[in-house]
């Protein structure tokens, strides 16, 4: 079956138009490549406000997005990893110099936290060195076996560490601020 496309006048084979069972041929009017030129136009001139539904969308729906992540990623867990892991791999040198710009505008914006972190990351690494700390293989929050770091609550307390991951040590670092030798009120 052939059809003309209303939008560029050409006539083209049935499988150049999209579906639609409300019209009388079951095909839209326009080919897929008039659809597809007019919905790239589209979407730069409408560029914002493309951008404001979607962010609305993604706000009213925070839950329903979760839960879908969560499912696609229970489902495809080796693939998730073995695709991490390749784009870790390739991107390694970019993250390591975000990082290393990141890292060196915090400690430029913080240095006192940045100094006393100094100072209790080398207690810990030498007590780890001379026995005083045993680094265990698990997570303290999530129980998995992954890299392992020293978290630190109050940095003035330099042996008094809880052992996470990397995730769970960032949740807790946003969670709970660090402290500076003071101790949390009790009210």
């Amino acid at each position: 079956m052939q059809k003309q496309c209303t939008r560029c006048g050409e006539t083209k084979p049935a499988s150049a138009f999209q579906r639609n069972r409300t019209h009388p041929d079951g095909l839209v009017s326009w080919c897929r490549t008039c659809r597809a030129t007019h919905d790239a136009a589209y979407r730069v001139t409408h560029r914002e406000e493309i951008a404001t539904q979607r962010k609305a969308w993604r706000a009213a729906n925070r839950e329903k997005i979760a839960s879908q992540k969560a499912a696609w990623y229970a489902a495809h867990r080796e693939q998730a990893a073995v695709y991490r892991a390749a784009y870790q791999a390739t991107h390694r040198k970019e993250k390591i110099a975000y990082e290393a710009v990141r890292f060196s505008a915090w400690r430029r914006a913080n240095p006192e936290l940045a100094r006393l972190g100094r100072r209790a990351w080398d207690a810990v690494r030498h007590a780890l060195k001379t026995g005083k700390l045993i680094k265990p293989t698990t997570c303290e929050q999530c129980g998995q076996q992954r890299q392992i770091t020293a978290a630190h609550r109050d940095y003035s307390r330099v042996l008094d560490v809880r052992w996470l991951c990397r995730s769970c040590h960032s949740r807790w670092d946003h969670s709970e601020p660090k402290l500076m030798g003071a101790t949390p009120s009790s009210s």
